[in-house]
């Protein structure tokens, strides 16, 4: 059993924990919707663009026949204490992957799982990829290339924020381009312009020569998309994950609370009686 001077350094420490805990949830929350803004305004924006490329693509079919493997795109963090945010976007990785598949991982939080993987695996810091560098560009040249000289199917990994305390790790196909899917309100919207008379679109020169032409800015706006996505789930997934942690600590607290006074009102009763047993033997 621990002596009152333990439990009370234990106490000393919760509470230690439980003041940087919670001043990491206020930071986290803080990031979180800031975040989920970002997310929002930009989605209205790349909503659009997925739009005009579906159109494209639903006229001008993209063959898959030649595509072998997949180039997997990770998006991670460079910092933990997020919960299960990393380990889920692994274990989608492990459920999928094919061994002559390659992985390109962005954040640090991944390096360390796919060190056994250096032949086919490329690591870039999350930060980078809105720091103002060329990432981003590097990583569209990349996709290109393993699509169109390696014939190897792209696709994204990461977490799809839905509100501030569901947020799921996603597969979704970057290349070749797909069709977008609809939710119910925009599918009845949709049916209600087919009823209407429509205009003719013409794509000058031609609509394969604008697609590959749009294809940079797509890959591009796709890659700042998910990225928006992922940041506002990552700090969501740690705001909560520091408050479970304290509010863990401050149930553990109570309970040591509770464990030091019953020890001290042990030793308490055990120094009455000792007192009594001594002064009962000096009659």
């Amino acid at each position: 059993m621990a002596t009152l001077r333990q439990i009370k350094e234990q106490k000393k420490s919760v509470s230690t924990i439980n003041k940087i805990t919670k001043a990491m949830k206020l930071v986290s929350s803080a990031k979180s919707q800031k975040a989920i803004k970002k997310m929002r305004e930009y989605k209205k924006y790349f909503r659009k663009i997925e739009e005009v490329m579906s159109e494209i693509v639903n006229e001008s079919p993209i063959s898959t026949e030649n595509l072998k493997g997949t180039y997997w795109i990770l998006i991670m963090s460079d910092l933990g204490l997020a919960g299960g945010y990393n380990n889920n976007i692994l274990k989608q990785l492990k459920d999928n992957i094919e061994y002559d598949d390659n992985v390109l991982i962005i954040g640090n939080k991944g390096i360390s799982y796919f060190k056994k993987h250096e032949g086919n695996t490329e690591f870039f810091p999350l930060e980078e990829m809105v720091s103002g560098g060329n990432l981003l560009f590097e990583i569209t040249r990349k996709v290109k290339s393993m699509y169109y000289d390696h014939n190897k199917k792209v696709k994204i990994i990461y977490t799809e924020f839905e509100n501030q305390v569901e947020f799921n790790p996603t597969i979704k196909t970057l290349l070749p381009i797909q069709k977008i899917e609809l939710s119910a309100s925009e599918t009845k919207l949709e049916e209600n312009k087919n009823n209407e008379p429509q205009a003719v679109v013409e794509y000058e020169p031609n609509k394969d020569l604008l697609l590959r032409e749009l294809e940079s800015l797509y890959i591009h706006s796709f890659l700042i998309g998910v990225y928006r996505e992922a940041q506002a789930s990552e700090h969501t997934s740690r705001k909560n994950a520091m408050e479970n942690a304290t509010n863990n600590g401050q149930e553990l607290l109570e309970k040591l609370d509770i464990e030091y006074n019953r020890g001290r009102q042990a030793k308490i009763t055990q120094e009455i009686s000792e007192i009594i047993g001594g002064a009962e033997s000096l009659k």
